[in-house]
């Protein structure tokens, strides 16, 4: 037998082995609250327990229209059987990850030959970009996990219900399950079948119908669109550019890092991304060609077309179009040359990115837990913090909690602490709030405002400093 075929009969399972332990073994890559929303997704999952959909550590209830329902309704069940264990929602989180590659070498398979599909399966598994959310309570895992299911799904004919509930549970599991509906219908509209279009759409119409019907109740706005409208200001055509443009920029440096050592990330990182990103154009433009209504293309395209106007950016974001990124390069080099390359990758990937992961990064450590303590031993249960991150901190320093007051001056935040009964403000210098506009953002300039207003001393008292953790709490005068 020649080497080619030979490579051609080694069993899959071993490798797909090793990259979901990969996986595994990164857990938990990230200390839990690091991104707040894991933080928010696990309280989401304890209120819907308890019949409720509330923030548990506000003090005011906040209703959570920042966290659609469909990831915590797949973490209750290990709540109410194993209580409130973080740990067990994180394993399973890891476990939705690592299954991934499996599921993804699946659907490759029948799209690409055998040994493709494996290495696409592999860039995936053991990619810094996934080894990053290893374990993290975070939607981007069973987000992409349910849209190659419905992918899967799609490709079957008389699928059509179990399609309709698929992409109803990607589109209550992110919002942006939305830009998914142009791939989902492609086939069933090209061919004019208006009742299997009906029951593919028809239960995620209904369902974020829903969401946002209580949304409005609720808070008296969608959450989504309210962050886009206070980030854009009214001026979306003229700021949209510049913000299509700093985030592709920023994708292109994050995917292209992935394949390099860490000194030649900003140097050649965006470059690298920038030649895998013409690649995978070329892929996607020769799929189309040959079919036209492929549901991964136009599902990809529009997870693309949403993310070049969202004025957020983190390389999680990347985790979902990965495989179908990757996907599309093999496609463009169709033949001897798609192999190599992936294996060229692959190779660089784990010899430069992947063992940091699987060792375990600061990002696993609680990075104010001195200024948890000193809070904890320095104030009453009852006592209020605020915060930017004021999830994140209140559950840490076990005090209840509230985001920071809106401000217009040193005087009204003053006021809005006594109204509130805010006990303490923490603040922490140089956080990462993955804003395109930077420090243009409104977000930005509003924390900006609250920083210099803390300045006013005959307001406001720094009580701790800490400058190893870059953190301080301040109270008002009294």
């Amino acid at each position: 037998m020649s080497l080619p075929n030979k490579l051609r009969s080694f069993p899959a399972w071993p490798f797909l082995s090793a990259a979901s332990l990969a996986i595994l073994a990164s857990a938990p890559a990230q200390y839990l609250g690091r991104q707040q929303d894991d933080l928010i997704y696990f309280i989401a999952a304890r209120a819907l327990t308890l019949g409720h959909y509330y923030l548990l550590t506000c003090p005011l209830r906040l209703p959570l229209t920042m966290a659609n329902p469909g990831f915590p309704a797949l973490l209750t069940p290990l709540i109410l059987i194993f209580g409130e264990n973080a740990g067990i929602c994180q394993c399973f989180c890891a476990l939705l990850l690592a299954a991934i590659p499996w599921v993804l070498w699946l659907w490759l398979r029948k799209r690409r030959d055998d040994w493709t599909a494996l290495l696409t399966a592999l860039l995936f598994g053991l990619s810094p970009i996934v080894l990053s959310q290893a374990g993290t309570l975070m939607s981007e895992a069973p987000f992409l996990l349910f849209t190659i299911l419905l992918l899967i799904s799609l490709q079957e004919p008389e699928n059509e219900a179990r399609s309709g509930f698929l992409l109803f549970a990607v589109t209550q599991i992110r919002s942006s399950g939305l830009a998914f509906f142009p791939g989902a219908l492609a086939n069933s509209f090209r061919a004019k079948n208006w009742r299997k279009s009906f029951w593919i759409a028809a239960p995620a119409v209904a369902g974020f119908f829903l969401w946002s019907l209580w949304s409005w109740r609720a808070a008296g706005a969608l959450q989504k669109t309210q962050e886009l409208f206070l980030s854009y200001g009214g001026h979306f055509w003229s700021l949209w550019p510049g913000v299509a443009w700093d985030n592709v920029r920023y994708y292109l440096s994050a995917w292209g890092s992935s394949y390099l050592p860490r000194l030649w990330a900003k140097p050649a990182g965006t470059l690298l991304g920038a030649s895998l990103s013409i690649l995978a154009f070329l892929g996607a433009a020769r799929t189309l060609r040959r079919h036209p209504t492929d549901a991964a293309i136009w599902i990809l395209a529009g997870f693309i077309a949403l993310h070049l106007i969202w004025p957020w950016r983190y390389d999680r974001y990347l985790l979902v179009p990965l495989p179908f990124l990757l996907d599309c390069v093999a496609a463009a080099l169709e033949g001897r040359w798609a192999a190599p390359l992936l294996i060229a990758l692959l190779t660089a990937q784990v010899a430069f990115q992947s063992p940091r992961w699987i060792e375990g990064t600061s990002w696993s450590k609680v990075e104010l837990a001195q200024t948890y303590g000193w809070l904890r031993g320095h104030s009453r249960p009852q006592d209020v913090v605020a915060s930017a991150l004021y999830v994140r901190d209140g559950f840490y320093a076990r005090r209840p909690s509230l985001p920071l007051p809106g401000r217009a001056s040193a005087a009204e935040l003053a006021g809005d602490m006594k109204k509130y009964h805010i006990r303490f403000i923490i603040w922490q210098d140089d956080l990462d709030l993955g804003l395109t506009m930077g420090q243009t953002a409104a977000v930005q300039k509003t924390l900006g405002g609250i920083r210099r207003d803390l300045n006013d001393r005959t307001l406001f008292r720094m009580i701790y400093n800490n400058p190893s953790e870059h953190s301080r709490i301040y109270v008002l005068r009294i």
